[in-house]
């Protein structure tokens, strides 16, 4: 196959996954996945056909404060 997929946001990021096994953790679905309990991307990379995509961003905001950020999945 010769198949590729990209993502991208319009800011630096402070991890990511790729690899859905990794993201979702051991016995858990997409309602409870291992990186959001932790609160912490693995920085995994997908090997195979089951990818996902996955940026985790750190966020503070002040109040009234806003951010805008611009999401980017090709294939």
């Amino acid at each position: 196959r010769n198949h590729f997929a990209v993502y991208s946001v319009n800011c630096p990021v402070d991890g990511f996954d790729t690899s859905r096994d990794e993201f979702l953790g051991a016995y858990r679905g997409v309602t409870d996945p291992q990186v959001v309990a932790e609160g912490k991307s693995h920085n995994s990379v997908a090997s195979g056909w089951y990818p996902i995509a996955s940026q985790q961003i750190n966020v503070s905001l002040a109040p009234g404060e806003e951010k805008e950020y611009v999401f980017l999945l090709g294939y």
